[in-house]
């Protein structure tokens, strides 16, 4: 027993003693295998590093995953503290600092049972960015021509926080525009550049601008390279550069101009403009039929469409805004941004007034005349001179093709007028054997007949001088007589007066001939071109009838400098052939200052009054309604007319009131002087006209007993032999009793040939006068 006991108690010391001296060698010992650890090499970090880091910009830390002894992962979790202290929160692992100084980033791996280890890194925040715009314009705006621009709300912003005053200049062409309360008023056509200057505490510099147009040139503006701005033409009907369509159809067949690349994707309109205009050239020859393509605008808004001329291009009639347009020209489009035509379709809303081009959903496309699977596509299309305006007419023609009109200081002297006649035309085209007729003082002339695109400042080499047997172009002949001597024209053949000025002069055409002949109706148009056949001016004119047309084929007198030449071309709007039986003649005028003041006053001593019966309705009878000569200083008339239609002999217009005669509105006249009543309205008056034998006065002026009723607003009008309106005067009359000695004007002087033309109208209803106020007629002294 006592043996067996010793040899346990030995065993259990010997245990004992073992496990003493291995708890107290640590390099000899292995771990038990529940203890779990970060391997080296798992978690790696580089703690010496700082990284520069810009104040106010969002620092993003790389997440990080370690793996531990036990195989598994851990993710560490990182925190942002300033030199303070401070925690900054961290979201989808970034942070953004908002001052400088020092930052610790800190990535802790919590691993086993609670356990962790660290590791650690810093950034410093320095202030690297300069101040920034803040305001409302974006890069490119576009203004209409006059507004006043408010700069007020343009600011600057700074990550540092600091409240910093920024310095705005503008300019345009280089020239510095004054600032008034920072507002400034865009009155010059193009860019006005703004310019905004400023500096943080830390010596960051913004030098930034932004751009104003009130008129986007491309030749200047834009595509310097090009001359103007191509546009990007597309398969896809395109909406902000995001959604697109491209259907089998329309893939096949169309391309599409999109707003974005009208305009840009960074510009806005910063106006409450009534229409966006521009104009649009295609030069794909290859496109359509006959060089025709036609071009259907795809917006909301009614779309008005004019050549290059100024005269509006109806609509295609099959699709609602859609044009016929020819390659080769130049178009403008313009886009009524108040008006939408479909504001729900495609599912879009159209806005009145966007302050950006892509708030519209703006486009249009192109399409061959002949639709189908292999319709021609445009390849090239370019903009020109993009506007907002609140006037359709407030851009006529485009300035490549046309030169603009300028204001002159001088005007035509009616008082030396010379008028040749059709049959004038025709002798002296003959005796000349169509070549110039050098007979005027002022001018040589040919008439003749040229197609659009050939027009010559000798128009006799281009076609045919139309003689006594010659024809037109089509090859329809024209009649050996004078009185019939038969013009033919359309779109392309027109008739042509080319003027060579030796003097500083005026030139008009006139239609000399009271019954027109021929066949007129529709627009008829009148080309003005220089010698270089650039057009200086156009003018149309509309007639449902040839009787119509009697007296009003005409243009105002145009301006020819010494040694200048230019074609008058007389054509109509469509490719229908017209013709005229009398071809309207000439008139041509020296030039005088408009600035001369004349010192002449009416020699009322010696002043003829033409009274209601003895000076007005007895003379009209005898004459049938013609020119009463009798009177030394100027031929006269009365008569009825249209206010539109107003010309020097208003005969032409509906007749004279004699004896038995008509107003407009076909309420007969009485056949007793005494009771010659004259019936007037708001658009048909009574219409006196003068024609001046010598320099002289006239005035319209009433008589004490008128009878008739006149009550309401009575208008006196004095047009000059242009139908220009030189003076008006308005009677208020409450009663006719009240409007004895009261319908008349002052005095208008008259120089030798000039014919003017006084009209009374209403403001509204008809009314009548019973006795026709009279006229006086004052030789000048």
């Amino acid at each position: 027993m006592k043996k067996k006991t010793l040899v346990k108690f030995f065993l259990a010391s010997t245990t004992l003693l073992t496990l003493a001296v291995g708890c107290n060698d640590s390099t000899t010992s292995t771990p038990p295998s529940n203890e779990v650890t970060i391997p080296e090499g798992n978690f790696v970090l580089d703690e010496s590093k700082t990284e520069t880091v810009d104040l106010g910009s969002s620092y993003y830390m790389d997440p990080m995953t370690v793996k531990d002894s036990d195989n598994k992962y851990h993710k560490a979790v990182i925190t942002v503290k300033d030199s303070s202290g401070k925690d900054y929160p961290v979201v989808d692992s970034s942070f953004t600092p908002d001052h400088t100084g020092i930052y610790t980033i800190t990535y802790t791996i919590t691993y086993g049972d609670n356990k962790s280890i660290s590791k650690s890194y810093t950034i410093n925040v320095v202030d690297l960015s300069a101040p920034v715009i803040s305001s409302d314009f974006k890069k490119d705006n576009l203004a209409v021509l006059g507004q006043t621009i408010d700069l007020a709300n343009v600011k600057v912003t700074d990550n540092s926080k600091e409240d910093i005053t920024p310095t705005i200049k503008v300019t345009f062409n280089e020239t510095e525009i004054e600032l008034t309360d920072n507002k400034f008023v865009a009155n010059e056509k193009g860019l006005y550049k703004v310019n905004v200057i400023a500096e943080d505490s830390s010596g960051n510099k913004l030098n930034d601008s932004f751009n104003i147009f009130t008129v986007v040139d491309g030749e200047n503006d834009v595509s310097p390279v090009n001359q103007y701005y191509p546009m990007t033409v597309s398969e896809t009907k395109s909406y902000n550069g995001s959604k697109s369509i491209q259907a089998d159809w329309l893939s096949k067949n169309v391309c599409w101009v999109n707003d974005f690349s009208l305009l840009g994707s960074d510009f806005a309109i910063i106006s409450e403009a009534q229409y966006l205009s521009f104009w649009v050239y295609f030069d794909s020859e290859a496109v359509g039929v006959e060089t025709m393509s036609n071009i259907y605008k795809y917006t909301y808004y009614q779309t008005y469409c004019y050549d290059e001329f100024g005269n509006e291009v109806n609509e295609y009639y099959q699709f609602e805004n859609s044009f016929d347009l020819a390659n080769n020209k130049w178009y403008r489009l313009v886009f009524d941004l108040t008006n939408a035509t479909n504001a729900t379709a495609e599912g879009r809303e159209c806005k009145n007034n966007p302050k950006s081009m892509s708030e519209i959903a703006f486009g249009f496309g192109i399409w061959d005349s002949v639709l189908g699977g292999n319709a021609n596509k445009v390849e090239n299309v370019y903009v020109d001179d993009i506007r907002l305006t609140n006037a359709l007419d407030d851009e006529v023609y485009h300035e490549e093709v046309v030169t603009p009109p300028v204001e002159s200081d001088y005007i035509a002297d009616e008082s030396k007028v010379t008028s040749l006649t059709n049959a004038d035309l025709y002798t002296a085209q003959v005796g000349a054997n169509g070549n110039w007729v050098t007979t005027n003082a002022l001018v040589d002339y040919v008439v003749a007949h040229g197609n659009r695109e050939e027009f010559s400042p000798l128009v006799t080499n281009s076609v045919n001088t139309l003689g006594a047997s010659s024809t037109s172009k089509s090859g329809e002949e024209g009649d050996v007589e004078y009185a019939n001597w038969r013009m033919f024209f359309n779109k392309n053949d027109g008739i042509v007066y080319a003027i060579k000025a030796k003097e500083h002069c005026f030139i008009k055409i006139f239609d000399d001939a009271k019954t027109l002949g021929g066949w007129m109706q529709g627009n008829v148009e009148y080309t003005i071109l220089n010698a270089d056949k650039t057009v200086k001016s156009k003018q149309t004119k509309s007639f449902n009838s040839t009787d119509e047309a009697n007296g009003n084929l005409g243009t105002a007198f145009t301006e020819l400098q010494k040694d200048e030449t230019y074609l008058f071309i007389v054509t109509s709007s469509v490719d229908t052939t017209r013709n005229i039986q009398n071809c309207p003649g000439i008139s041509i005028a020296p030039a005088k200052n408009k600035n001369e003041q004349s010192t002449a006053t009416p020699d009322t001593e010696n002043q003829v009054v033409l009274s209601n019966q003895y000076g007005l309705h007895d003379p009209q009878k005898t004459n049938s309604g013609e020119w009463i000569t009798t009177n030394e200083n100027a031929d006269y008339t009365v008569g009825h007319g249209t206010v539109d239609n107003f010309s020097p002999l208003v005969a032409n217009a509906h007749g004279f009131l004699g004896p038995n005669s008509e107003s407009g509105d076909g309420e007969a006249g009485f056949t007793e002087y005494q009771t010659w009543r004259m019936f007037f309205n708001k658009d048909d008056g009574i219409i006196y006209a003068v024609k001046a034998k010598k320099h002289c006065f006239v005035k319209v002026q009433e008589q004490d007993q008128i009878g008739g009723w006149v009550e309401g607003n009575i208008n006196i009008k004095v047009f000059n032999s242009e139908n220009v309106a030189i003076s008006t005067v308005t009677k208020s009359l409450t009663s006719t009793e009240t409007s004895k000695g009261q319908i008349g004007c002052d005095y208008v002087e008259l120089q030798e040939g000039q014919t003017f033309v006084w009209a009374i109208t209403s403001n509204g209803g008809t009314r009548n006068l019973q006795y026709c106020p009279s006229l006086v007629i004052a030789p000048a002294k």
